[in-house]
């Protein structure tokens, strides 16, 4: 028998939506399983004993016994398969104030699950350095930042629903402003960049073929760090997430995890007015679809937090124009943060940036952040 355990928000939220039992076990029964008396369920055959009557939980209390598993915890105190306050619980973490989210780019940012720190999703980068020999200081920055404001969101369509919805449907919505920002250059040349401003709108899925997913659709205005673009676009994105393939996300400790694997699917319509210091063409229409493909292992046993490996393609094409933009990159980042919010990051990048059409054929040592 295959017993699937629901972790994180995303298994709190679904937790109503799952079919389990309609009552939760009684305390009294998970007591018995509490061997030593010490009032928790011990990791070893306390655990065992608990597994074994696993059916027989809540959907709530099915989600904290996954949690438990997960996060290799030696013990969880029996007051939290309470289910006195469950739905209090889960209206209160549906309420969302004023939140601020940093990102690598507007389809990597989640208004849903801001708290999920994925492997996948690398964080705003931030990078200097300096050649004395030449006398040059070259820079490269590249993120993506959204405030989502009170009232902007709901992320708790379904939660009153008895049982999961048969096929997948419409969970969650949100809408936020965003600025983004991308550009490198050094200090004898402005180089390329791109300073957009607009506003997502996205929803998130729950069921079908994948645990969830996001649709992200962002008009913008663009322009350049010196201001002198002036461009006009919608872009969107599909984001699937599929927890048990560690597809786009994971359960548990992040640093701890294995193999990860991340896929996004874009298309990207822009209208250049005046091109600037973008690194376009005046008076052009590019239309751009593609996919983000992308592997990662993390050793959790190097350095303090870890060390994670990737690999990736970002593989698009301007279909208007009949133009290939493929950028290839390898990295090592080692997380400086136990919740891997912030890494230190050797990257090296081959190909054709889609957002400037400039070559790209270097490695650097960036600073990653996100939160």
């Amino acid at each position: 028998m295959t017993t699937t355990f629901k972790t994180s928000f995303a298994g709190m939220i679904s937790a109503v939506l799952l079919g389990g039992p309609l009552a939760a076990l009684p305390l009294s029964e998970i007591e018995k399983r509490d061997f030593n008396g010490n009032g928790a369920i011990d990791r070893g055959a306390e655990l065992e004993a608990l597994k074994l009557v696993f059916p027989d939980l809540d959907d709530f209390q099915q989600t904290r016994f996954g949690t438990f598993v997960a996060t290799g915890a030696a013990q969880m105190k029996l007051s939290e398969f309470s289910t006195a306050d469950d739905y209090s619980r889960l209206r209160t973490a549906c309420r969302i104030g004023k939140r601020f989210t940093l990102q690598e780019n507007v389809s990597q940012i989640s208004l849903h699950n801001q708290d999920a720190i994925l492997p996948s999703k690398n964080g705003a980068l931030f990078s200097i350095s300096r050649d004395r020999i030449n006398d040059l200081t070259s820079w490269q920055v590249n993120g993506a930042m959204a405030w989502v404001p009170k009232g902007a969101m709901n992320r708790c369509l379904l939660d009153d629903k008895p049982n999961r919805p048969v096929g997948a449907v419409v969970s969650a919505y949100g809408f936020a402003p965003f600025i983004s920002f991308k550009g490198s250059g050094n200090s004898t040349a402005k180089g390329t960049s791109d300073l957009s401003v607009g506003v997502i709108a996205q929803i998130q899925v729950f069921g079908g073929a994948f645990d969830l997913q996001e649709y992200t659709f962002a008009p913008y205005y663009r322009t350049d760090f010196q201001g002198d673009a002036e461009i006009y676009g919608i872009k969107a994105s599909w984001t699937p997430y599929h927890y048990e393939s560690r597809l786009n996300g994971l359960q548990g400790d992040v640093s701890k995890r294995r193999f990860d694997w991340s896929l996004g699917v874009n298309v990207d319509y822009f209208k250049v007015h005046k091109a600037g210091n973008s690194g376009l063409i005046d008076d052009t229409d590019y239309g751009f679809v593609g996919a983000n493909l992308g592997v990662g292992y993390t050793m959790d046993d190097v350095g303090a937090y870890g060390v994670r490996f990737s690999a990736g393609v970002d593989a698009h094409r301007d279909i208007l124009n009949d133009i290939s933009a493929i950028k290839y990159n390898v990295s090592a980042k080692m997380h400086l943060t136990e919740d891997a919010r912030t890494s230190l990051e050797l990257s090296y990048e081959k190909g054709r940036d889609r957002s400037t059409l400039t070559d790209v054929d270097g490695v650097t040592l960036n600073l990653r952040i996100s939160f």
